[in-house]
C-alpha cells in the first residue's frame, strides 16, 4: 500500500500498477484484492529511484497486506 515514505522517482510505476492488476485477475483475484494488489506494487516503485524495485507476486502481497 502508500505508506507515506517518500517519492524517489515515479518512472514504471503506472507499468507496475498495470502488470500486477492483470497478474492478480490472471490468477483468479477478486477485483478489490487485485486492485489492492496493484497499488501495493506502484507504491513499492515510487520508492526507489529508477524505479526498478525487486516485485515478486509474494512481496507485493505482503505489502498489500492480502
Amino acid at each position: 500500500m502508500l505508506d507515506g515514505a517518500p517519492v524517489a522517482d515515479s518512472t514504471g510505476t503506472g507499468d507496475a500498477l498495470t502488470a500486477a492488476l492483470i497478474a492478480a485477475l490472471a490468477r483468479g483475484e477478486p477485483p478489490e484484492r487485485a486492485a489492492r494488489f496493484s497499488v501495493a506494487a506502484a507504491g513499492a516503485t515510487v520508492g526507489r529511484p529508477v524505479g526498478r524495485p525487486a516485485l515478486s507476486f509474494e512481496g507485493a502481497r505482503a505489502r498489500a497486506g492480502i
